[in-house]
């Protein structure tokens, strides 16, 4: 598989063996088990398992990088977060931090604020908390509900997210996310010494940077990132992934609507558009018809595009037999 488009520096599914402490970053990044970090197939949101931490010792690291360095730019940290047991009171569990000291580091977590739990985000300099976003939940957390969280910088804007809506307001501050050189960790407060350990489950993470991918309410994801797909300006790739296998993960996966088993890709992805999307019916149109539309219709491709696909003469034929509606030029 690949990172799902050109802004995302890490990518975690979390996806592997029962115990497993192998943790693969599609961006080709190595992350590290610390305590009994390991992946569990009894809990996931998306794909065959999730990383499990104990809330004791468990975290995973990765070696600095440029990539992590944001800058005065657009940045977004997500993921899908299940809880074994919640912070007590005036405690904290650590989500994701990047520092190299006590006096140097960001901290993207939960707080519990007698009672009341909180996303918090820290960017503390010189040992000095330069950035403080501290927002009530959009809605009180429970243990064992996965809850898709976001830490969005758009501009001088700084948002949290929970489950698609914002967490409080909006806070406005021209902070620089400071050029850290330790270790980037997700579950512990590494840098610090601490320790605010996360207690749960954590799926699909993933680092984005030059990017703010959601400004206001949305609608969570629904699938794992990338699945084997690139987005990126709408160019639609394989590589290293068969026709079958694209097509399988793109409906089994991604959809969840219909068996790939028997079917033929084309017939498989024309349902899977109907279905999900509304846009065309399937019935009485032949397959390549309906991914014609689909594609030209949404994505924008052009005529002269899909003609080098599929041909001159089979474009000519279904254009001929549909003047209700023509591609895109």
């Amino acid at each position: 598989m690949a990172v799902d488009d050109s802004f995302t520096v890490s990518l975690l599914h979390f996806n592997g063996a029962d115990a497993s402490t192998t943790f693969t970053d599609e961006s080709g990044k190595t992350w590290t088990a610390n305590g009994n970090a390991q992946l569990d197939t009894a809990q996931f949101k998306f794909g065959t398992a999730s990383l499990l931490l104990d809330g004791t010792g468990d975290y995973i690291t990765t070696p600095d990088s440029a990539d992590f360095d944001f800058g005065t730019g657009d940045f977004t940290i997500d993921l899908q977060a299940r809880w074994n047991t919640l912070p007590t009171s005036g405690n904290i569990q650590t989500i994701y931090c990047h520092g190299q000291d006590a006096n140097n580091y960001t901290r993207f977590g939960i707080y519990n604020n007698a009672g009341t739990y909180q996303v918090l985000f820290y960017i503390v300099t010189s040992g000095s908390a330069v950035l403080n976003l501290t927002k009530n939940f959009a809605s009180a957390p429970s243990t064992g509900v996965w809850y898709h969280f976001a830490l969005v910088r758009t501009g001088n804007d700084w948002k949290a997210f929970q489950g698609g809506s914002q967490c409080g307001t909006t806070l406005t501050q021209s902070t620089t996310y400071p050029n850290l050189t330790g270790l980037v960790g997700l579950g512990d407060d590494i840098a610090t010494g601490a320790h605010f350990y996360f207690n749960g489950w954590m799926d699909e993470v993933r680092v984005s940077k030059g990017i703010a991918r959601w400004t206001t309410t949305f609608t969570p994801p629904t699938s794992q990132y990338g699945l084997g797909i690139s987005t990126d300006v709408g160019s639609y790739t394989y590589t290293g992934q068969t026709t079958n296998t694209l097509a399988g993960r793109l409906v089994a996966v991604a959809y969840a609507t219909y068996s790939y088993t028997g079917q033929t890709i084309a017939l498989v992805l024309a349902k899977a558009i109907t279905a999900t999307y509304g846009i065309y019916t399937y019935t009485g149109n032949s397959a390549l018809l309906t991914l014609l539309r689909f594609f030209a219709s949404v994505y924008l491709k052009s005529e002269n595009t899909i003609r080098s696909v599929i041909g001159q003469d089979t474009l000519r034929t279904i254009l001929s037999t549909d003047t209700s509606r023509k591609v895109r030029e």
